[in-house]
């Protein structure tokens, strides 16, 4: 399963242009060395916006009254799986870009998640899932780990269980 490992969490009040000019320095960024990712955790989100003809998103999400715009590109709308008010986890990249001749911080989501999900629990949760699919009877014992609140619902939720938080 692909990861994605969080670098920094950051708080909406740290998000300043200082931030990705800071991180110029670690520069050239490839396969050796990945751009920084960072974790927004626990932000409701406030607006959903198609842009670029519907191809990609403009979020807002808000936290401590910190109200944040970010880009979700290749996502379009019907693709989305949240909604306004949900509150998510966002794994993103962050640049300084000109716009207006003014630079402007970028806020990029390269992942999202509802806020506080376990990814280890979801991940079982595919594994029940598919099982089921084979016409296996689901057993939250069979992953090699027993269940650690017996008598819970097994969570399956295949799309959010794509990539494993760290």
């Amino acid at each position: 399963m692909p990861t994605l490992t969080i670098d920094c969490v950051l708080h909406p009040e740290q998000l300043t242009i200082e931030v990705p000019r800071s991180i110029r320095l670690l520069e050239p960024f490839g396969t050796a060395n990945p751009a920084p990712l960072f974790g927004l955790f626990g932000v409701r989100l406030q607006d959903i916006t198609p842009v670029g003809g519907g191809k990609h998103l403009r979020l807002t999400v808000v936290k401590d009254n910190y109200a944040l715009r970010c880009m979700r590109f290749g996502v379009s709308l019907e693709a989305f799986p949240y909604a306004v008010g949900d509150f998510l986890d966002l794994a993103v990249t962050l640049d300084a870009k000109p716009f207006n001749g003014k630079e402007t911080l970028s806020i990029i989501v390269k992942d999202c998640k509802p806020a506080g999900l376990d990814g280890a629990e979801v991940l079982q949760g595919l594994q029940i899932y598919e099982k089921g699919r084979r016409k296996r009877k689901p057993d939250c014992t069979r992953s090699g780990q027993p269940d650690p609140k017996p008598g819970r619902i097994c969570l399956c939720i295949p799309v959010l269980a794509c990539k494993k938080w760290v």
